[in-house]
């Protein structure tokens, strides 16, 4: 159309149209350099219309304890529209944070699936991993593995006479002190250095104050350090020392003793980064007919049940439904769990029973936060 234009002019219009030619191709400049390679960027084109491969990644466990020895499964999906693509390479590297990837490269199967086994560090940083297409390597996608909030309770076993003598002891000793605890402030950042005061307070059983009576403060779990100056309560009854934070993310139980009759008052802080949730584990006490967080105790005869529950919730103390816990015995499984729902429920609960097994000492309890971290509340919704 153009050329019959052209060639139907004289001179000066001949002139007139390639000025005009000229400013068109100034304001398109792209459809006419277009024009002039076409073969090159008609290649260029076509790359971007039939380039429909798309990566994915999911995990699971979608967190992990930084504990050097929970594993993971990651399984990258690779599809060609909505059709899988099977034996294609898929390559892996952790970018950030620690850990150990089982292999680097993994070959999709039948469903466009490759799956890499992971296994945490030991680092209070959340673990990246890179993935990508070998054969392809623009197409490419990375996963953010957090810590995952996580809890232990100690169980010591004893020989089922010990066991009953325990109870008595514990019967008998229950009516001649009252301790309780306060503490400002509650909650610190695992910097290494923030510090929180705690105050003991130790009273007769008709109220008055305990004068002089030595208390133990010990941390049972979590990361930091005790000072204390004081080795016995004062006039007043008050016991003061200072937690000062380590750098691990999660919930330290201090426990305040009495030695002398056994009782125990727990005080829990904890250190955050940016978590989204917290969870704890309390156990039923047949004397205290209550949840307490330490001094569990059940005789070593292979039978007898701990009511345990885990409680799941955000920053602010608020229930969280619908989180799945992981709860498992450490000390090469010296007991066995009955669980029945390992979801919380709409008070952020998760209930199960420890069996204790028959080997004589302290086993371990941990729940950690393995799935639904997607319900928690947001980051920037956290009160800090």
């Amino acid at each position: 159309m153009v050329s019959r234009i052209i060639f139907g002019m004289g001179r000066v219009k001949l002139q007139l149209a390639v000025s005009v030619i000229m400013l068109l191709a100034l304001t398109l400049g792209s459809a006419v350099c277009f024009a002039a390679e076409p073969s090159e960027k008609a290649l260029l084109f076509t790359d971007v219309v039939e380039d429909t491969f798309h990566i994915s990644v999911d995990c699971y466990p979608q967190a992990l304890p930084n504990d050097g020895r929970s594993e993971a499964e990651i399984s990258v999906t690779l599809l060609d529209g909505s059709d899988p693509v099977p034996d294609s390479t898929i390559r892996a590297e952790i970018v950030n944070g620690d850990g150990t990837l089982t292999i680097s490269e993994a070959t999709t199967d039948s469903n466009g699936i490759a799956v890499f086994p992971f296994r945490s560090g030991i680092m209070s940083q959340a673990t990246e991993v890179s993935f990508a297409v070998a054969e392809q390597e623009d197409v490419q996608t990375s996963l953010s593995i957090p810590l995952a909030p996580v809890t232990y309770l100690d169980v010591l076993l004893v020989e089922p006479e010990e066991y009953e003598a325990y109870l008595g002891r514990q019967v008998s000793a229950a009516p001649i002190y009252a301790l309780t605890t306060d503490l400002f402030p509650d909650q610190l950042a695992a910097d290494g250095g923030s510090i929180s005061l705690i105050t003991a307070r130790l009273d007769h059983i008709d109220g008055s104050a305990a004068a002089g009576v030595p208390l133990v403060v010990k941390i049972i779990s979590g990361e930091g350090s005790i000072q204390a100056e004081q080795v016995a309560t004062d006039s007043d009854g008050e016991f003061e020392f200072h937690f000062i934070a380590g750098y691990t993310p999660g919930t330290v139980s201090i426990a305040v003793i009495e030695p002398s009759t056994g009782l125990v008052k727990m005080v829990d802080i904890l250190l955050v980064e940016a978590g989204p949730a917290r969870v704890q584990m309390f156990y039923t006490d047949p004397v205290a007919r209550g949840l307490q967080l330490e001094g569990a105790i059940l005789p070593a005869d292979g039978t007898t049940g701990l009511q345990v529950t885990a409680v799941v919730t955000d920053l602010t103390g608020i229930p969280l439904p619908g989180i799945e816990l992981d709860v498992s015995v450490l000390d090469d499984g010296n007991g066995w769990l009955e669980i029945i729902d390992p979801v919380s429920d709409i008070s952020g609960k998760v209930n199960f029973i420890y069996h204790a097994g028959t080997g004589i000492g302290s086993v371990r309890l941990r729940a950690y936060i393995a799935g639904g971290m997607d319900l928690a509340p947001p980051e920037d919704m956290l009160l800090f």
